[in-house]
């Protein structure tokens, strides 16, 4: 049951301080403040700053060892962050099916590679359901060997900035 109630203190946010067996408050930056180069119109582009507002661990129903943080940007905007450790590349994936089967859609689907390290498992980004009574959520996730990776955020633009800087 803890684990439910951390996996929904991190994604619904307002009912994280509840849960003080799950999450930290902590104040670390996890970038900071950067302005990118000139729009296509002149402008300074400005690129999101994450503040880390919690982060846990416990297991999955399935029995996998989970981390997990959850980052807002200066507009309000959350991300939350999951990593499971399955007990093999095969089980990730089987996971990342299971996963992906209740989606409203899936934007984009392929293998995930890295110029050092070649091929390195699937990535999927899809969009879901929140609850019953919200707005569409995106999360992207993917295999790399045993580990399960996922960033969930209701902004498809936060969702791969923040995959971009972190997780690329």
């Amino acid at each position: 049951m803890l684990v439910l109630a951390c996996f929904l203190s991190l994604i619904f946010g307002s009912f994280g301080a509840m849960f003080s067996d799950c999450n930290s408050r902590r104040g670390s930056n996890a970038t900071q403040p950067q302005d990118g180069g000139p729009s296509a119109n002149g402008n300074q582009t400005r690129t999101p700053k994450f503040q880390e507002v919690s982060a846990g661990k416990g297991t999955t129903k399935g029995g996998a060892p989970f981390s997990t943080q959850a980052f807002e940007t200066e507009d309000g905007t959350r991300v939350s962050v999951f990593r499971e450790n399955w007990d093999s590349p095969q089980r990730a994936d089987e996971e990342l099916e299971i996963r992906i089967k209740d989606s409203l859609e899936i934007i984009e689907r392929g293998p995930r590679a890295s110029e050092r390290r070649g091929h390195r498992g699937e990535r999927v980004v899809a969009r879901f359901t929140k609850n019953s009574a919200s707005e569409p959520g995106i999360t992207i996730l993917w295999t790399d060997g045993q580990q399960l990776f996922s960033i969930s955020s209701s902004s498809l633009t936060v969702a791969l900035e923040f995959e971009k800087r972190f997780h690329r």
